[in-house]
Order: C-alpha cells, then structure tokens, then sequence
C-alpha cells in the first residue's frame, strides 16, 4: 500500500478493490501477510507491461478479431457490442496508428470481351475506360481512386460499380476475406498493430506452457529434463514448442520457486518428488565418458 501511495486506512477497501480482483485473475497469491505474484502475473508484466494500457486497455479483443480485415458489422457480431461502441473501438485503435482503414477494391473480370463492353451505356465509358487501360488484370482501383482519376463524385461511381458488378463486368479484388457489404469500410492491423498482436500470442503461448507445468504430473513424481519437459508441452499443444520460450516459462517458476533444480540436474516441483534420478545420470555420464575414453 506505501508503494502504491494509498493510504493505510483504506485496508479493506484496497484489499477489495486490487488486491481480491487480481487474486480472482490468478495474478496474484494473498497469504496472511503478504502477496506474491503468479507466474501469470509476472507474465503479464514482462510481457504486457511492454505496451501502453491506454491504447490496448479494453481492446484486445478486438485486435485479436482484427488478425484478418473487418467490418464494423463483422466486428460488431464477433464481439456482441453495438455499432456505435465497436466504432468508438475502432476510432481509439485507429488514434493510436493500431487500425487503418481501406475501402474494397475492383478489377475487370477476366472473361470480358471487348464486344461485351461496347454494348454498355455511354455513361460507364469513364470508369471502363480506367479499368482497361494497361494491363486489364493489374489494373485493381477502389471507388475514391476511380473518383479521383475521372473527376466524378464518389457516391456516383460507387453507383455504377454496383450495377457494373450485378452485370458481371466487374468483381471485388479484395481485400481477403472479402467483406460482407458491397460499399464498405474494412478495417486491418498496421504494422504496429501486426506486432501488438504478436505479443498478445507470445503471452498466451506462454501462460499455456505455465499452466501445463502446473495443472500437471510434470516434474512430480520424477526430476524432469529440460528436454522431456519440452517434449511433454509440445505433445500437449500439438506442435514443436520454442525452446527459449520453454526454459523463460522453466526460469519464471524457477524464480517463484514453483520448481527446482537446474537444466543439468532437472527440474521437480517441491516437495513432490518421490523418486530422483540425479544418482543415475550422473553414473550414466561417467560411464559414458568413461567409454569414450578406452
């Protein structure tokens, strides 16, 4: 409570309002006189405490919604939120330079014939004419460039691009997946975006190699290899777990005291083991080196 400046004689309140919450997250261990953090909490403040609270705070799922591009109605469905707070959402995400936005994009369709597009009304010349120009298949523009390439309003390209498209003339080009709306905004992760989102799965990966470790026999009944503990994980998560990664989570626990050992000896949580091996792999390495020797 001194560390933190709050005043002592709001003990309940501080207890109830932090301490309790954290506990209920499993951040936290209170004992009778003291708290220590969890290996998920000192996860979380190596990992997390990377990142500003006030443009990823009560919007990590929606940049974990975001891993592939978006609409606000996607959004909306996928978090069960209405329009208005997934475009608060959107518009802090897109303050910090988290989200961008891009409208959907367009190109000729490939089995279009010249003859086909002759017998379109006059008024489609100007944007046909963009599309075609070139190399028909590279040519990708979305409804604010065509805009801007034939001087028309927005709003009346947009127009004829729908009635183009229920024509078979031209087709959406992205982005993928496409939206579910023909005139649309979609929203994507920038680069900073790309790399938040990378912590937030390096923080789970790990908190599920922790809970493995903890909610299992590993390291119970036996000392335990660095490499069976890392054999065991893999086969949990169902690929070749990070070794690095494995021996952060092995380090965290180690610091905790939630395990023991070394990565020479082995590990074993404490007061669990029942049977050690220590005695045999170092009989095991002399006689190895011993062989090798003669």
């Amino acid at each position: 409570m001194k560390t933190v400046d709050y005043a002592p004689r709001y003990r309940s309140k501080f207890l109830s309002r932090y301490l309790l919450r954290l506990q209920g997250r499993d951040l936290i261990e209170i004992t009778e006189h003291s708290c220590t953090p969890t290996p998920i909490g000192v996860l979380t403040v190596d990992i997390l405490g990377k990142l500003k609270i006030s443009e990823v705070g009560g919007k990590i799922r929606c940049i974990k919604a975001l891993r592939e591009p978006k609409t606000n109605k996607q959004l909306q469905k996928i978090l069960d939120v209405s329009r208005t707070f997934a475009s608060i959402l959107l518009r802090q995400l897109k303050e910090a330079d988290i989200v961008k936005t891009e409208r959907i994009r367009y190109k000729i369709r490939e089995a279009i014939t010249s003859t086909a597009l002759e017998k379109l009304p006059s008024y489609y010349f100007e944007i046909i004419r963009i599309f075609t120009k070139g190399n028909p298949e590279k040519v990708i523009l979305t409804a604010g460039e065509i805009a801007e390439n034939t001087g028309l309003a927005e709003k009346s390209v947009q127009a004829r691009l729908s009635e183009l498209s229920r024509m078979n003339i031209i087709e959406k080009a992205g982005p993928d997946p496409l939206p579910e709306d023909f005139f649309v905004l979609y929203y994507q992760l920038t680069g900073k975006g790309e790399k938040i989102l990378k912590i937030f799965d390096n923080f789970e990966r790990l908190v599920s190699f922790v809970q493995i470790i903890e909610n299992s026999e590993v390291c119970e009944n036996v000392v335990t290899s660095e490499e069976e503990v890392w054999k065991y994980i893999s086969s949990r998560v169902g690929f070749s777990a990070n070794t690095f990664e494995i021996r952060a989570v092995i380090n965290i626990l180690k610091r905790l005291k939630h395990l023991q050992g070394d990565s020479i000896e082995g590990y074993y949580k404490k007061g669990k083991i029942a049977y050690s091996r220590k005695s045999d792999w170092h009989t095991d390495r002399f006689a190895l080196t011993f062989s090798e020797q003669g």
